[in-house]
């Protein structure tokens, strides 16, 4: 058990219906998610996991960046993760040139760790 879903149809149920915002933005604009999020001192690490065959879209990308730029102290780390085996491949910093900072639990723990000293 996830928090409290106990059962996909639980989930199911829980999924908030950004749908209803279809239109309210220019240029077909929708809301994302943020996968996980910290604070240390004044310092903001977004977390945003993908499938390992799939990647962030060109929106998210955009936003990810643009929100990464307003201060050094916002970092965003994109990293694949395959829910089946609970497995992480490789991460990145979104506005770091597509530069590969490790892959799996260990190395992701081990950044964070280092980001929070």
């Amino acid at each position: 058990m996830v928090g409290n879903i106990r059962n996909i149809d639980d989930f199911i149920r829980n999924l908030i219906p950004w749908d209803k915002l279809n239109g309210a933005f220019p240029r077909g604009i929708r809301p994302t998610d943020i996968d996980g999020f910290t604070e240390v001192n004044n310092r903001f690490l977004f977390l945003e996991a993908k499938n390992s065959n799939s990647d962030l879209t060109d929106g998210q990308r955009w936003a990810f960046e643009r929100l990464s730029r307003v201060s050094p102290s916002i970092t965003f780390i994109v990293f694949h993760w395959e829910p089946t085996t609970n497995t992480v491949g490789e991460f990145y910093e979104i506005l770091a040139p597509r530069v590969v900072l490790g892959a799996g639990w260990k190395e992701l723990y081990i950044y964070c760790e280092n980001w929070a000293k």
